[in-house]
């Protein structure tokens, strides 16, 4: 089974990089494409949940930091990013069909000028636009994150089956069939690993409900 494609691993990994050099704005360029479509970990073993779940935290991690930065329409790198075109009297452009004109317009931020080239916007409110959109963006993420973790085989080991020597009477039963015999210490640390990741995941970045509040600031 190919978990991602091999494009997508590189991808990762590239971001992955990047963020270990501190270097945001090509992290999460990198890192946003390879999370862009979140795979189904339905019948995924442990140790391929543990390894998603840790370069999914990075991706996270970088999001929440790049939506953070105090001034993102002084920062070139970020401009470049997002597409945002300096104009002229403290005011910037953001170009129609980009994912910044797309939140801006869907929240209702104010603008200065709205026209066929995009929307003009003061630097104010380009600043809490651009955080509130990506904390929007981020919290889409762990939603769908934690609905994929819901349907994971690898987080719901089927007692029934373990304890009755194979034999499960439930029809499609969505939780994990392990025989006795392989339930040993790396069976039991994997379990712990990836319920300690999701953990992280959902409540490290910081808590998900301080993500929510900063979302309108």
């Amino acid at each position: 089974m190919s978990l991602q494609s091999q494009d997508l691993k590189g991808l990762c990994a590239l971001g992955i990089e990047f963020a270990s050099q501190e270097n945001l704005p090509s992290a999460l360029f990198c890192l946003d494409h390879a999370f862009n479509s979140l795979p189904t970990m339905y019948g995924w073993a442990a140790a391929d949940v543990s390894l998603f779940l840790q370069d999914f935290l990075v991706f996270c991690q970088t999001l929440y930091r790049v939506a953070s930065i105090p001034n993102p329409g002084q920062d070139p790198n970020i401009r470049k990013l997002f597409s945002i075109l300096p104009s002229n009297s403290g005011h910037f452009l953001l170009p129609v069909g980009t994912f910044l004109y797309n939140e801006m317009i869907q929240s209702h931020v104010v603008l200065v000028t709205l026209n066929d080239r995009g929307a003009f916007i003061s630097e104010g409110e380009l600043t809490r636009g651009f955080k509130s959109a990506l904390l929007n963006h981020l919290i889409s993420k762990l939603d769908a994150e934690g609905r994929m973790c819901k349907q994971a085989t690898a987080f719901q080991p089927c007692i029934p089956f373990t304890i009755n020597n194979g034999q499960c009477n439930r029809r499609d039963c969505p939780n994990e069939h392990q025989a006795m015999n392989s339930l040993g210490e790396e069976w039991a640390v994997l379990r712990i690993r990836i319920h300690l990741q999701q953990l992280l995941v959902v409540r490290g970045l910081p808590l998900y409900e301080r993500i929510r509040e900063l979302r309108y600031l």
